[in-house]
């Protein structure tokens, strides 16, 4: 069998923070604050991106197991992480980090630009609890366990400890479940 047909024991996914991180993008672009919630249009095409991304790999993988795993709050970690970060800002305006000449960048003050304000994290992990209801999977809420450890980040994500524990013990547990 090939790579991607073969069966796999467990699949968790999500990519919540690089679609913030898009969004906020866009916003810094047009000099639009970060603060403002996602509005309807860019909730719902995050709903359909994450669905289909999860159907796809339901085909792929059909007798594994699948599970979201929910965007943790970043909190004010992300102000360093987003503000002057040359992977997420292009002064040409391209959409793509890999695109646009980023020479010369700077950030405009006008605004904040922080992608990963806690309301959009919140705004979020609603929808992927909506996407996990609708599909029928399972969802876990990284958010909730990760919640009040944000200064053990590495500006967006967390350090490998106390990180690594938070995260790998739940996913442990999860794995526990499906045996039994």
């Amino acid at each position: 069998a090939s790579v991607l047909t073969r069966s796999r024991n467990s699949d968790t996914t999500h990519s919540a923070v690089w679609d913030l991180a898009y969004f906020g993008r866009k916003d810094r672009r047009t000099d639009l604050s970060s603060d403002l919630p996602l509005t309807p249009e860019r909730l719902e095409w995050y709903r359909q991106r994450l669905t289909n991304t999860l159907l796809h790999l339901q085909r792929t993988y059909p007798k594994t197991p699948l599970w979201i795993r929910g965007i943790h709050r970043v909190g004010t970690s992300g102000d360093s992480a987003s503000s002057t970060s040359r992977a997420l800002y292009s002064p040409s305006g391209a959409d793509s980090p890999t695109e646009g000449d980023w020479r010369g960048a700077t950030p405009s003050t006008q605004h904040s630009h922080n992608y990963f304000t806690d309301i959009r994290c919140s705004q979020i992990r609603g929808m992927q609890r909506v996407v996990a209801h609708e599909l029928g999977l399972p969802m876990f809420d990284f958010g909730e366990v990760w919640e009040g450890w944000q200064e053990h980040q590495d500006k967006v994500h967390p350090s490998i400890y106390p990180g690594g524990a938070a995260y790998w013990l739940p996913l442990l547990h999860h794995l526990k479940l499906l045996s039994v």
